[in-house]
């Protein structure tokens, strides 16, 4: 590799780095914070609730046009475009004079945040050889980890000794940089030949408008019969609303003359198991994060403060392991990586059931720590393994379905195991309600990480047998 690719790519990493690390950082810390904007902007509990749910929704519903235009325009412009409107967005929260000013500004900032997550995935496929995508995304993910590993103690430090500005304030010297160092790479390239014009032709934007409405009805639908139940007109009126575009999106991507998804990828036995994968990672990952606090602050006795700390065990984990996982992946192959932190998380979620009574800060800390090593080592593994199924033309379409998985199982596991864990303590009162809350959700955890390793043996199997049927068919 010459000095120029080299160095152009440093660029690209430290771009995405900052970039991402924004992303993880604002969203951890602006969840810390919605006690004291609730009392800052005098609204009630769930009005300041909007400000996280905005912006979520706005991430979900806009990934999949956003990852068409990184293919269409170009990943590394989106990228830029994203951190512009994720700077403005936070400029506009930090100067809010009313609730509706800063709601406004996170609408913003999720539109922005969109943009990043949709093409970042189609900028390290079209940056980096392909034998280095998981070093580059286990470098990646580790610092926007570390980003939201900070974000609660710092948001809570701001809070109660400086000011709520500076939650967003923060935002805006590493999104210059952040923004500085791609438009230097940006400058560096020889510019497009097609013309605006002639790229726009190529969005299809009745599919964009459909995917909106599916992602922003799905993930609302699944927060609100989490939060209040099934209710015909609320809940069922949102997914019906789903079904219905859901049909129609595949109605008019079967027809459109450039669709924003190709609809034959979803063939391809191997992809439709990556996904399906990232989805149940995703909704076990949520259901540690929504049952472990309340275990520790009603059952152990833990204070919130406390409990907070130790959940970072599990962050601070996947932090460190997800670099190792992403060279492991290069140099091994993603597969194996893949099979055995599934069967490392089928193993600790099998063993956490020993939880319940009075374990130790130690124990404690271990099973999250082995959780956070088990998460990190599937995350890698897949994610480099889906962006590397996508087809030239697609990276970035690619990236959106990667991002969506979160979304989309994030989702999916809240509702899973907030349901659980109240079934489990239903009829109980006090540490026994807490205890048996556990049992329940780990029940459905444990049933998550089988099913990611029946999965991922099935996907070695599918793909090992396909391999020889290939070397067959040339010989």
């Amino acid at each position: 590799m010459d000095k120029a690719a080299q160095s152009s790519q440093t660029v690209i990493t430290i771009s995405l780095m900052l970039g991402l690390f924004v992303s993880g950082l604002d969203t951890s810390i602006v969840n810390i914070m919605l006690p004291t904007l609730q009392s800052a902007f005098q609204v009630r509990a769930d009005q300041i609730m909007m400000l996280a749910t905005m912006y979520l929704t706005m991430m979900a519903a806009l990934q999949l046009l956003f990852g068409r235009c990184a293919d269409i325009f170009d990943a590394a412009m989106i990228f830029l475009m994203g951190i512009f409107l994720f700077m403005l967005g936070s400029i506009g929260c930090a100067l809010s004079l009313s609730f509706g000013h800063i709601l406004s500004g996170r609408v913003i900032q999720g539109i922005g945040g969109a943009m990043m997550a949709a093409s970042f995935g189609a900028l390290i496929l079209s940056e980096f050889p392909r034998d280095r995508i998981g070093s580059i995304l286990g470098a990646v993910i580790m610092v926007m980890s570390f980003g939201t590993i900070i974000g609660p103690p710092l948001g809570g430090y701001l809070a109660q000794h400086i000011s709520w500005h500076w939650a967003f304030i923060i935002n805006i010297p590493l999104c210059l940089l952040s923004g500085a160092a791609l438009a230097l790479h940006l400058g560096s390239r020889a510019r497009p030949q097609r013309s605006f014009q002639e790229n726009i032709k190529q969005l299809d934007l009745p599919g964009g408008i459909l995917s909106i409405i599916m992602f922003t009805t799905l993930p609302l639908g699944l927060v609100s019969l989490a939060k209040n139940g099934w209710h015909p007109l609320q809940t069922g009126g949102l997914f019906g609303l789903f079904v219905c575009s859901l049909i129609l999106f595949i109605a008019v991507e079967k027809r459109a003359e450039t669709p924003l998804l190709q609809l034959a990828v979803f063939r391809d036995r191997s992809l439709t198991m990556l996904i399906t994968i990232k989805v149940v990672l995703f909704m076990a990952l949520n259901g540690i994060l929504v049952i472990f606090p309340f275990f520790l602050t009603r059952s152990v006795g833990m204070s919130p403060s406390a409990a907070g700390m130790l959940m970072l065990a599990n962050a601070g984990a996947m932090a460190v392991v997800t670099p190792l996982a992403g060279k492991l992946t290069d140099r091994l192959g993603g597969s194996g990586i893949m099979t055995c932190g599934s069967l490392g998380l089928l193993v600790i979620s099998s063993s956490a059931f020993i939880l319940p009574g009075s374990p130790s800060f130690i124990l404690l800390a271990t099973v999250l720590i082995l959780f956070g090593a088990g998460f990190a080592a599937v995350l890698i593994s897949s994610t480099a393994m889906l962006l590397e199924c996508a087809p030239a033309g697609q990276e970035g379409v690619f990236s959106a379905m990667n991002s969506l998985t979160m979304s989309v199982g994030g989702s999916l596991g809240l509702s899973l195991f907030s349901y659980l864990y109240a079934v489990g303590a239903a009829g109980k009162t006090g540490p026994v309600a807490a205890e048996g809350g556990l049992v329940t959700a780990l029940t459905g955890v444990t049933v998550c990480a089988a099913l990611l390793l029946t999965i991922a043996v099935i996907y070695i199997t599918t793909t090992n047998a396909a391999a020889k049927a290939t070397t067959g068919t040339r010989s």
